[in-house]
């Protein structure tokens, strides 16, 4: 859901587009509709021609100017670093497990002796019934959840196939992780940058010659008069 509906990540999606149907506008590349998410990772090594900044810094610089509350997204990823650890295709087959032996349960209970001495068939019919209740609710959330993973994946342009979870909500944890680390760059820049500027208008007032006091006095009439 975060990745569909995230504001601030809708907005600096559609500037990384920007930036690269730009970038791209006098090739077959350019007039893009979408991005893949391997381009996340390019941004910040796409030097300027002087070497000094990146496409990242650029990017950065244009969101906090224009949609500064773009980077909202960064905290709405928040919740993709424990989805990203978690294998769903561990959790797969453990619930495929636990269904297996709810089956058998139940089919142990069908075959079971109508005995009055033999507490068995009563006793597991009622766990049965519950256990396959909740594992049946378990089953479906998890075929959910597996669906709507498939289709983000899908969303953003990549093979589920070839694309495990926790590998794709990786790509949008380190791209967030490199936006904030430019971000407290960016910062670092600026503070250097008014320190150094503060320290040149510091040398200047010192090397501003001081005017020297007036060698005109005023008489007690208030006469402007000459020192003798």
């Amino acid at each position: 859901r975060t990745l569909k509906e995230s504001g601030g990540w809708k907005v600096t999606l559609e500037y990384i587009l920007a930036l690269g149907n730009y970038l791209n506008n006098k090739n077959k590349k350019g007039g893009a509709y979408g991005i893949r998410l391997s381009s996340l990772d390019k941004l910040k090594g796409m030097k300027s021609t002087d070497g000094k900044s990146n496409l990242l810094e650029f990017l950065v610089l244009q969101l906090q100017t224009f949609q500064p509350h773009a980077r909202d997204f960064i905290d709405d990823f928040g919740v993709l670093a424990e989805a990203a650890r978690v294998d769903i295709t561990f959790l797969e087959g453990q619930v495929s497990k636990t269904l297996g032996m709810v089956r058998r349960i139940g089919n142990a209970v069908k075959n079971a002796k109508d005995d009055s001495t033999d507490r068995f068939g009563p006793v597991m019919t009622e766990f049965h019934k519950e256990a396959k209740e909740s594992m049946d609710a378990l089953d479906t959330d998890m075929k959910a959840s597996v669906k709507g993973i498939t289709d983000l994946v899908v969303l953003y342009g990549e093979d589920p196939k070839k694309m495990a979870t926790g590998e794709f909500l990786q790509l949008f944890l380190d791209f967030s992780g490199s936006f904030k680390k430019m971000e407290e760059m960016i910062q670092k820049k600026k503070e250097l940058e008014e320190r150094q500027k503060a320290r040149e208008t510091g040398k200047q007032a010192k090397k501003s010659p001081k005017t020297p006091p007036s060698m005109m006095q005023r008489d007690s009439s208030g006469k402007l008069k000459l020192p003798k």
